[in-house]
């Protein structure tokens, strides 16, 4: 049935809380009855309105906890109506305020009814409220641990459990006998479980040992292989006693207390002059089985030679020794012999490469070193012999690149040979 639009409308209404003690057989609901009186241009209105509800916290003003909830086509009889209303779980034991707004039936052009109702309980509602123990309750939600006395309640609780045998859920379990899934357990000194948990915050009080299975992976085991991969700073001595350590990087430090390091185990030219200090190097020996402290380097950088242990007295000290080092000739030859015609009163030599030149009184000898102990005559230059006129007593050579720089005494002179080809200078 649709009614004629509204003119002026009042309404006046109670509310019909629901407040039954939470037992095992009813499940309660959020809905709550309102009833209420509606006048329609100072009369009692008839026929089918529709009615929005919204919660505030506020008398006026203030934004709207909940709503609006609508409900169409709500039979007034002589101005009385009732309907349910259903906001949810916004109540919480704050003020709460109701705002109405009706429409006739359809038209959807709700107007609103001030002022605002504000929501009261029951008297038994009350009595809940601010109930200190609840002495025969099933469920007890959000009860302090102080409102809990000390038993053997077998019991799930949310919250905080101060002396509970079991607490499935609790956030808190003081002294828990079991604490199936606790968040954090402040005491569990008497537990008779094993607890597994999920601990948020510390573990001050956790007692025993936890198996390596509910240990992270990242955890160092000291009976298992691990590798840092991290930068680790060891504040305290580093004791490895297993000859088998291998220990590699870069080692910064004095080295104190470094003991038993074989130089085999260095790497060849791993250790540089630069490194040593000044004084490091004070003896030096020979290898396979020679004489030892065969060379003595004292503090002030004197240098002793066959001088043993004892420190030299002077820049460069050379002591007598028994075995001396005897010298040999790789070859010998005279003016006149094997070829050799050019050797007479030699007064110079240089060596370039493996090219060795001789002045003599009367010319120049050029022979290849390649083998020391057989050397092959190359040229035998003789003064006024070609083009060579100037080259009597060759008392001076000397090497620029492939060119030879001859000075003469007798001839005053200086000539400079071209030997890119030795053979035929």
């Amino acid at each position: 049935m649709q009614t004629k639009p509204l003119r002026h409308v009042v309404v006046a209404g109670f509310i019909i809380l629901c407040s039954v003690f939470c037992l095992p057989a009813f499940a309660q609901g959020t809905a709550f009855t309102y009833q209420g009186r509606l006048n329609n241009n100072g009369a009692p209105a008839n026929g089918s309105y529709d009615f929005a509800f919204s919660l505030f916290a506020n008398r006026t003003g203030g934004a709207a906890l909940a709503g609006p909830v609508t409900n169409a086509a709500v039979t007034v009889t002589n101005g009385l109506f009732t309907t349910l209303v259903d906001f949810g779980g916004v109540f919480n034991g704050t003020s709460n305020w109701l705002q109405l707004a009706v429409s006739t039936n359809a038209v959807n052009a709700y107007s609103p009814l001030t002022p605002r109702q504000q929501i009261t309980p029951t008297p038994y509602a009350l009595y809940s409220a601010g109930a200190a123990t609840a002495a025969t309750a099933v469920t007890a939600t959000g009860v302090p641990a102080a409102g809990i006395g000390p038993g053997t309640a077998n019991i799930n609780i949310s919250g905080n459990a101060a002396t509970a045998t079991t607490a499935a859920t609790a956030g808190l379990a003081a002294t828990a006998t079991t604490a199936a899934s606790a968040t954090s357990a402040t005491t569990a000194a008497s537990a008779n479980t094993s607890v597994s948990a999920a601990f948020a915050g510390t573990a001050t009080n956790l007692v025993g040992l936890l198996p390596d299975a509910q240990l992270s992976s990242n955890i160092a085991r000291l009976n298992g292989m691990n590798t840092f991969i991290g930068t680790n700073l060891f504040s305290n001595p580093l004791i490895a006693t297993n000859p088998a350590n291998q220990i590699y990087g870069t080692f910064t430090g004095s080295g104190a207390g470094l003991a038993n390091l074989s130089s085999v185990s260095l790497a060849p030219a791993s250790i540089t002059a630069s490194m040593l200090a000044p004084d490091a190097v004070t003896m030096l020996g020979t290898p396979a089985n020679g004489p030892t402290n065969a060379v003595n380097v004292s503090t002030n950088g004197g240098v002793g030679v066959g001088t043993g242990t004892t420190q030299p007295t002077a820049g460069l000290q050379i002591a007598n020794v028994v075995t001396q080092t005897v010298l040999t000739a790789q070859f010998s030859v005279t003016d006149g012999q094997a070829g050799w015609t050019n050797l007479s009163s030699p007064v110079s030599c240089i060596i370039n490469g493996n090219v060795l030149a001789v002045g003599s009184l009367y010319g120049l000898t050029l022979a290849d070193l390649t083998i020391p102990s057989s050397p092959v005559i190359l040229a035998q230059l003789v003064n006024g012999v070609g083009t060579f006129t100037n080259i009597i007593q060759l008392d001076g050579l000397a090497w620029a690149g492939s060119n030879l720089v001859a000075a003469a005494y007798e001839s005053s002179a200086v000539t400079i040979i071209g030997c890119t080809n030795p053979s035929s200078p």
